[in-house]
C-alpha cells in the first residue's frame, strides 16, 4: 500500500503535460537521487528513501503513488507538501514550472 497517494484532475494538453511531468521527474531524480523509467504514460521511480513510486499520466487526471523507505517515512509530511505544491503548479492551465 502506498504511503502517499495523490490524484489530480487536469485540463492540460497532453504534450504540454508530458513535458511538465518530465521536468518534475527530472527534479526528483536530481534532488533525491532516484532512478526513473518511462514506459508509455507511466513513470516508475525508486531510490534511497523511496522504495517505489509510480506516476501515471491520464487524459483527464494524473496520479502518483509512493511507497517510502524508512528514511522517506521520516520525511513524509515534507514530501507530501512538496508534491502537492508541485502538482498544483504543473496542472495549472498556464503553469510556471
Amino acid at each position: 500500500m502506498a504511503d502517499i497517494s495523490v490524484r489530480r484532475d487536469h485540463a492540460v494538453e497532453r504534450d504540454v503535460l508530458r513535458g511538465r511531468l518530465e521536468e518534475l521527474v527530472g527534479g526528483l531524480v536530481q534532488k533525491y537521487g532516484l532512478k526513473a523509467r518511462w514506459t508509455g504514460d507511466t513513470c516508475s521511480l525508486s531510490g534511497a528513501g523511496v522504495k517505489e513510486a509510480v506516476l501515471r499520466m491520464g487524459g483527464a487526471d494524473v496520479s502518483l503513488d509512493i511507497t517510502l523507505g524508512l528514511m522517506g517515512k521520516m520525511l513524509k509530511p515534507t514530501i507530501q507538501k512538496e508534491i502537492d505544491k508541485k502538482l498544483d503548479r504543473i496542472l495549472a492551465p498556464t503553469a510556471d514550472t
